[in-house]
C-alpha cells in the first residue's frame, strides 16, 4: 500500500484514533496509579469498555471520543486537512 493510499484509508485514521485513546488512557493510569477496573469507575463505564479501549478493538462515536479525553485530561483536537492528490 502506498503513503498516499494508506492516508485514504478511513481505517487508518481509525486506528490512528483508538492509538491516540489508548496512550492517553494507559497514561492516566500510569500517572493515577489505578487498574482497569478504577479507571472503569472513573469514566463512568464496564470494565469491559476500558478493555475495548485498551485493546485498540473499539469504534467510538465522535461524542465518546471527546468525552473520554476530557475525562483523561487531555484536549481533544480534531482538524481537517485537505489532501495533496495529483488527480
Amino acid at each position: 500500500m502506498t503513503r498516499e493510499e494508506l492516508l485514504k484509508s478511513p481505517a487508518y485514521w481509525e486506528q490512528r484514533a483508538q492509538l491516540d485513546i489508548y496512550k492517553c488512557a494507559v497514561d492516566f493510569m500510569e500517572k493515577h496509579n489505578m487498574n482497569r477496573s478504577q479507571l472503569a469507575d472513573y469514566l463512568g463505564v464496564s470494565k469491559g469498555y476500558v478493555t475495548q479501549m485498551l485493546s485498540g478493538d473499539y469504534n467510538y462515536s465522535l461524542s465518546k471520543l471527546i468525552d473520554l479525553s476530557i475525562k483523561l485530561g487531555y484536549t481533544p483536537t480534531l482538524n481537517f486537512q485537505a489532501m495533496n492528490t495529483a488527480d
